[in-house]
């Protein structure tokens, strides 16, 4: 009997002894490993008085902590410290550069009828202006353009077609012309004043770059040789070599309307960078260079 009491009062101690340590590294705040019989961790937090338990231990997991219900002290996991969030900074959604393009609108849609002088036929032409509100080059096509002329009734009076554009390829904010001559072929069955208004209509292309340009300088009028019009003299100056042009002078009004034009398809052998004298054969409708208050040249490659 008296053995038995000794061998358990040893393993009552040693219990003791082992019981002892634990209590003295979870008091300290740290984590008892058994198997290695060492201490980790240091106390970080002191236990919530006033919450329970579980709510302590839910709250010490949570924050990625190891929970010691002894003494009630949560020690943080050696490898999972807390990081610092870092919020990402925003990269700025590319704005896609929006695409150049060409668009033409009317501004202009004239018709100027006058009586022959040696004849009973009536003389007629049309003009229409355009201008470029776009942001990159247009191209005007005369050759899908066309016209309708009205009486002051709304009845058609006349039709026709364009040939040639001034200039073909208009810049953003510039504008362009389209010009056509006509007589009344009715032997006289027309007057002046039928030839009320004109609605034209056509296409033009958006394109990246013009092809050649013609700039018209040192325009100068004179009375035609025969009729009441006027015809233009100057000069013209390719971007490159041109075979073929067409060239316009338009005759504008003090208060900017355009009251008609003198062109010419006959502009040969254009060498690029060097000017060339132009004079034009078509005159204007009867006017005197007074009407005429200032004047603007348009030419382009005819490519015949």
């Amino acid at each position: 009997m008296r053995v038995l009491v000794v061998l358990c009062l040893l393993l009552s101690a040693c219990a003791a002894t082992e019981l002892t340590e634990q209590q003295d590294c979870e008091q300290r705040g740290g984590v008892y490993h058994e198997e290695r019989e060492e201490c980790f961790g240091v106390t970080t937090s002191e236990p919530d008085a006033s919450a329970t338990p579980d709510q302590e231990k839910i709250a010490c997991e949570a924050d990625g902590g190891i929970w010691s219900g002894l003494n009630r002290r949560c020690t943080p996991s050696p490898s999972l410290r807390a990081t610092p969030r870092v919020t990402p900074t925003p990269r700025p959604t590319p704005v896609p550069t929006p695409e150049a393009e060409g668009e033409l609108v009317k501004t202009q849609e004239v018709v100027i009828a006058w009586q022959n002088e040696f004849s009973d036929y009536v003389s007629y032409q049309v003009l229409v202006e355009v201008q470029n509100v776009g942001t990159g080059w247009a191209q005007q096509n005369a050759y899908d353009a066309d016209y309708t002329i009205l009486g002051p009734d709304g009845g058609v009076v006349a039709t026709g077609r364009f040939t040639y554009a001034f200039p073909e390829y208009i810049p953003p904010g510039g504008f362009g012309y389209m010009v056509d001559d006509g007589s009344d072929i009715g032997g006289g069955s027309l007057s002046v004043d039928d030839f009320a208004t004109v609605e034209v209509d056509g296409q033009y292309l958006t394109v990246d770059s013009p092809g050649p340009t013609l700039e018209v300088t040192d325009i100068a009028l004179k009375p035609e040789s025969f009729g009441g019009g006027l015809t233009a003299t100057g000069f013209v100056t390719a971007s490159e070599d041109v075979a073929d042009a067409a060239l316009a002078v338009i005759c504008f009004a003090a208060d900017g309307n355009a009251i008609g034009a003198s062109w010419t398809n006959l502009l040969q052998n254009l060498t690029g960078g060097q000017p060339k004298g132009f004079e034009t054969v078509r005159g204007t409708p009867p006017m005197t260079t007074a009407e005429c208050a200032t004047v603007e040249g348009f030419a382009s490659d005819t490519g015949f």
